[in-house]
């Protein structure tokens, strides 16, 4: 159940259900009833299916691996010029299974359209025998039963499980509004639980220390973490500057909720995490504070009209900036001219979901790669732990929120720099060596092909 604390009600039910699902017999069969009702076979597919493969061997005469993707680039954990390490282009393609008409070409790997048909992708995959299957699978797409169904239809194949965000750390509620039916959010937990028995290997973004040891009790698959948008490269940080006079600068980068749910002084009554605003209008009560705010949000109603209008009309515009969104490389290059990156909610009669409390949360990452020094939840768990253990940042318990300024003039901030910058060296080595023991076990296997 999301929204509680992990050991109270979310470790049991996710324990309880993966120890059930693990040898529940005709589990395997019913992921891909399931998966054939969305993704099933229609008039044609195999034409369509022998027009794929021809198209594949032109452009990939030795195929050893296949990528599974239902978008591009959102919500993927490893990227795809860090997945090269571990899956060379020259042998790999990617077979697409997402809606219709949605396709994007990747930089890096020749990409084919499986027509969201499970049947076409099976018998692809049967006819190139690859040494191994990468699974993309994201909670927000509603594709778990899709990845269990391809290793159920294929139990000898090498199949890793990308698993972006886990389903069954959500509760009914945020489920449905991703779009999940009971009966589809069902089967996305019992994928799940049939991938932590049968797949060889996952990869997730959830390096939270309470879930790495919990994991190991229910989870069988070899496991490994992965820090999004760092990467497996970061150049030798450079000299942090001396400070220049002048009042804080902070960026504050990432999803806005909706305006239209805010309550001044209650927050959001969602989701904890929404509740960033007042931090901020407290931030701009003060004299040696600015805050530039840069809307990255998946709701373009929040880029203008009432809502842009509702947010800027919150702040003194001498003390904050309310920006449409940039593209996520414009954030970047402006986050040396910060001080702190800020993802800081206040206290709410809201908890605060399993998921924010054992990932790093993506606008966190997008601080961490440019070395600045965070200020951040200590609700957040994970990321609180890494920020205090590197000395990279500011934590603080929502309810100690108006703290805030007091402890802005009291960092060493030239201190937070190079905690932020060791904190960033550290995960990227990390997510090294994940790819260094897939490439290892994947190569294992292909010397036994």
């Amino acid at each position: 159940m999301a929204g509680a604390p992990l050991s109270d009600a979310t470790l049991p039910l996710m324990r309880e259900r993966f120890r059930r699902c693990r040898n529940e017999p005709g589990l395997g069969a019913a992921l891909i009833h399931q998966a054939m009702a969305g993704f099933g076979p229609y008039p044609g597919w195999q034409q369509d299916c022998a027009a794929l493969l021809a198209g594949i061997r032109a452009q990939r005469p030795r195929v050893e691996h296949v990528i599974l993707v239902p978008n591009r680039d959102l919500w993927l954990v490893v990227d795809e010029t860090s997945l090269a390490a571990a899956l060379p282009p020259e042998t790999t393609v990617r077979l697409y299974y997402g809606p219709p008409g949605r396709m994007e070409a990747s930089p890096v790997y020749p990409t084919f359209d499986a027509r969201q048909c499970l049947p076409i992708i099976l018998d692809l995959l049967r006819a190139l025998a690859p040494s191994s299957v990468y699974g993309r699978g994201s909670a927000q797409f509603r594709c778990e039963h899709l990845i269990a169904a391809v290793k159920a239809g294929l139990p000898d194949l090498f199949l890793t499980f990308e698993a972006y965000d886990y389903a069954s750390m959500f509760d009914d509620a945020f489920l449905a509004a991703w779009g999940y039916t009971p009966e589809l959010g069902e089967a996305a937990r019992n994928a799940e639980a049939f991938l932590a028995a049968h797949a060889n290997c996952i990869i997730d973004k959830t390096p939270g220390a309470e879930w790495e040891r919990a994991a190991r009790s229910f989870i069988q698959a070899p496991r490994q973490a992965y820090f999004p948008t760092l990467g497996t490269s970061c150049p030798d940080p450079a000299p942090a500057p001396p400070r220049q006079p002048g009042p804080f600068r902070i960026l504050c980068a990432g999803s806005m909720p909706y305006f239209r749910n805010y309550r001044p002084g209650a927050g959001f009554p969602d989701w904890a995490y929404q509740n960033i605003i007042d931090p901020i209008v407290l931030l701009s009560r003060e004299a040696d504070v600015f805050v530039d705010i840069f809307n990255a949000s998946h709701d373009p109603m929040l880029d203008h009209g009432p809502a842009f209008d509702g947010y800027q009309g919150l702040f003194d515009p001498a003390r904050v900036a309310y920006h449409p969104r940039i593209p996520l490389a414009e954030v970047a290059a402006r986050v040396p001219s910060y001080d702190f990156g800020m993802f800081l909610f206040s206290a709410s009669t809201v908890p605060v979901d399993y998921p924010l409390q054992q990932s790093l949360p993506n606008r966190c990452m997008s601080y961490i790669e440019g070395d600045l020094p965070l200020i951040v939840n200590r609700e957040m768990g994970c990321m609180a732990e890494l920020v205090e253990r590197f000395g990279a940042g500011i934590v603080l318990a929502a309810t100690e929120v108006a703290a805030l300024p007091a402890r802005l003039r009291a960092a060493d901030l030239a201190a937070m720099k190079r905690g932020a910058a060791a904190m960033h060296r550290h995960l990227v080595a990390r997510n090294r060596e994940t790819l260094r023991l897939l490439a290892a076990r994947i190569q294992k296997v292909s010397n036994v092909k």
